[in-house]
């Protein structure tokens, strides 16, 4: 059952958190409640971009480019359970706002593929799975992409980065429980 658990990532965080600020929940609760709200704006600009840009040369009904964003990042910041996730010692709101600052940086990497940006993306990719393990199921569709337009070159990086990133806790792992 230890295996199948989440990584080590919020526990981690938790470390970092309580050395820098002492045993004091109030200070994760903060940092969580900044987390929300950093999630909400990136909800937006997620959508923003997803929707394209707003202006007059952009394809697509207005109303729906403007109002897109602002009604998605109101419906995830009110959400309720999101609301009272923050207030306690659960991995989420840390896993979602790393899932969506990976989603953000490939977006980015969509319009302007760039080798800065995928190390980013590899990098933050690997610690959001390291706090959540089931969010490595978002690496299909980023391997497809980089497949698909053949930047093997900066696929390769991305799964290098990943791979430097989790081997030792794989490692530590196996050598615990005798299984990957």
């Amino acid at each position: 059952n230890s295996i199948g658990r989440v990584g080590p990532g919020y526990e981690f965080f938790l470390v970092g958190v309580y050395f820098i600020f002492g045993h004091h929940y109030e200070a994760v609760w903060i940092l969580q409640a900044i987390f929300h709200a950093l999630s909400v704006l990136l909800v937006f600009l997620i959508a923003r971009q997803a929707l394209g840009k707003v202006g007059p040369s952009a394809e697509g009904p207005t109303l729906t480019r403007r109002a897109g964003p602002l009604i998605a990042s109101v419906l995830f910041g009110f959400s309720p359970d999101l609301i009272i996730a923050s207030s306690m010692l659960l991995a989420e709101n840390l896993a979602i706002f790393l899932m969506l600052v990976s989603i953000f940086i490939f977006f980015r990497i969509i319009e302007n593929p760039s080798v800065r940006l995928t190390v980013l993306l590899g990098a933050v990719f690997a610690f959001s799975v390291l706090v959540r393990t089931p969010l490595l199921l978002i690496i299909i569709p980023i391997i497809y992409f980089f497949y698909s337009r053949k930047l093997f070159l900066h696929l390769a990086l991305l799964l290098f980065i990943i791979i430097v990133i989790m081997t030792p806790l794989t490692i530590r792992n196996f050598q615990v429980y005798g299984a990957f």
